[in-house]
Order: structure tokens, then sequence, then C-alpha cells
């Protein structure tokens, strides 16, 4: 089954936080307007990485490159790694406007430019044949190779758009990966129309959840969704992401969340994700390709049906 990885550009929404990262919701950085970016410090790992398991993965994302361009001091922004090999993406020391790609700290690449602004990338590895890289939809980079990664499975992917100087900042946002391609796709967050439930309701959207059990319910906002996007017809819906950032606990035993779709009487528990300390951290559940209640595709009906939520739980 594929699977998928969405985040808007939440620093919380990662297996591994970084807790240097600070968000933005500056317009110019992301239409969704979230975007976060990294702090410098040699001396600390500030990478946010997803863990998976794939022999094939697509990597898109945009990053908001500032004025002074790049990092500048050797610094790797994308790191894919599988057991025993790493493909990285890095800037070489006093060089703001260009990146090289190495495997296993050999040379792949020569110089790839970039310019400051808004980027999208697209990075496509077959671990036994192909690494691809695409800026704003200009192939920029190609190889085919049995030698990639040595066609071992990916296990993680390492990201990170701190800057020398930390005067100046690059943002990243629109993340998604997944094993299929999702050159075409795009993320848009959807506003929420009702919330319902037992959670106690705080300032700035935030809840909280002290009895195991109580739920928190929210229809959505499909027209506003849609005037957002600035799209009158039909939207083809590919995945649903159910996240909260940040999202943490206490040392009691709530520590979990499981997510929830619901419709009418129906309802389904797709994922559960246990929960840390860390008040930096958020959950993430991976992107429902398909509807969980009818086992097909979404459907703008679909969407307009259902309640999404969470319901506080124990780990077991």
């Amino acid at each position: 089954m594929s699977f998928m990885y969405v985040n808007p550009g939440y620093k919380g929404l990662f297996d591994i936080v970084d807790n240097t990262a600070v968000e933005s919701t500056d317009v110019t950085f992301n239409n969704n307007k979230i975007a976060f970016h990294s702090t410098f410090n040699s001396n600390v790992n500030t990478d946010s990485i997803i863990n998976i398991n794939s022999n094939e993965v697509y990597i898109k994302f945009d990053i908001y490159i500032s004025a002074k361009g790049l990092c500048g001091a050797d610094q790797t922004f994308l790191k894919i790694t599988s057991a025993n090999n790493t493909i990285i993406f890095n800037t070489p020391r006093n060089q703001y406007y260009y990146f090289i790609i190495k495997n296993n700290g050999s040379l792949l690449s020569p110089n790839i430019n970039i310019t400051n602004g808004l980027n999208t990338f697209i990075v496509h590895v077959k671990t036994d044949n192909i690494l691809e890289v695409f800026i704003n939809k200009l192939l920029v980079y190609q190889l085919y190779s049995t030698s990639i990664l040595s066609g071992e499975q990916i296990s993680k992917i390492s990201i990170n758009s701190s800057n020398f100087d930390n005067t100046s900042y690059n943002y990243l946002s629109n993340m998604i990966i997944s094993d299929t391609d999702i050159s075409g796709q795009q993320i848009a967050i959807v506003p929420v129309k009702t919330t319902s439930g037992s959670w106690t309701a705080g300032g700035n959207g935030v809840y909280t959840s002290d009895t195991l059990g109580q739920q928190l319910l929210q229809t959505l906002d499909i027209d506003s969704l849609k005037a957002n996007m600035n799209v009158q017809g039909n939207v083809d819906y590919k995945s649903l992401s159910i996240a909260a950032s940040p999202g943490y606990c206490d040392t009691g035993n709530l520590n979990t969340l499981k997510t929830i779709v619901k419709s009418n009487a129906s309802a389904v528990n797709p994922e559960s994700k246990q929960l840390t300390q860390n008040v930096n951290a958020g959950i993430y559940t991976q992107g429902l390709v398909i509807n969980p209640l009818t086992g097909a595709p979404w459907t703008e009906t679909d969407l307009r049906a259902i309640s999404v939520g969470l319901e506080s739980a124990e780990a077991s």
C-alpha cells in the first residue's frame, strides 16, 4: 500500500524534531501561511527527520531562499539515508547560490544553481537505478545507476534550512513524501467548519484532554477550501492527513492519540500515535489515500459528510 507524508510547514510534524526551528505565518514564504526555518549551530544537529521504509521515494518541498542564499557553510540541506549509504544535497563553504549532490562522500553532480525566492524541489530516488532532481518543474539533474544507495531501502529523510550567519533564513514548507509520483499534487489546509467533543478549548485553537476516550471532532469547510484555492470546478482529492502541532503530553498515563474518521454512525480509528513530552513536537499521521469508511478514493461528497479528529488514549 502506498504511503504519504504531508506537512504544510509545521516544525513539529516530524519523527525527530529540530528544537531550534522557528515558524512563520508570512504568506511570502508559503501560500498556506505556515513555514519554518532551522537555526544554524555547528555543535547541534538541527535536522528535521522523517523515518520511512521504501525502495522508491518522491520528495517534494518548497524552500524560500533568502537574499543571502543557501547556508554557505558546507551544510547539508537534504539527506536521503539507507542502512549503509547516504545521498546528500550540500552547499559548499562560502558558496551561497549553488549546491552539489554526493553519494557516500563522492561527488555525483556538477554545481547546480539556485536563485533566491521561492523554489519548488522534487527529488525522485529509486534505489537500484535512478536519481532525478527538478527545481521549479525543470529537470536539473538525472542519474541512472545501479549503485544508487546500492539497492537498499531508504530508512529516513532529513532536511535542514539553516543559514550560516543566522541573520537571514530559508523557509521550508509544503513537504510531501511518498512512494508514488506526487509531482502534480499540492497541499491545502482545510478550514474547520464546526468543532465538537469533550476536549477543553483554550486560546488560539489549543485543546487539551485529561480523560481517557475523550474525542475532538471537526467538520471540513470544503466551500472555503475551494475558494482559498481559487477553484470553481471539481478537485481531485488525493489524500487526507490528520495532524496537530504542537501535540504533546505530560507525565500522566494519557500519552497516545487515535485518529478518527466518522460519518453518521460509522467511525474508524485509522492510526494511533504515541506522544512525547517535547513541547516543540507535534503528531502527524499517514496521509489517507483512500476513505477508510468506504475503501474507495476520496470524493467531495465524502469530505463534506465526515468528521475527523482525535481521541485520547493510553499506550498499550
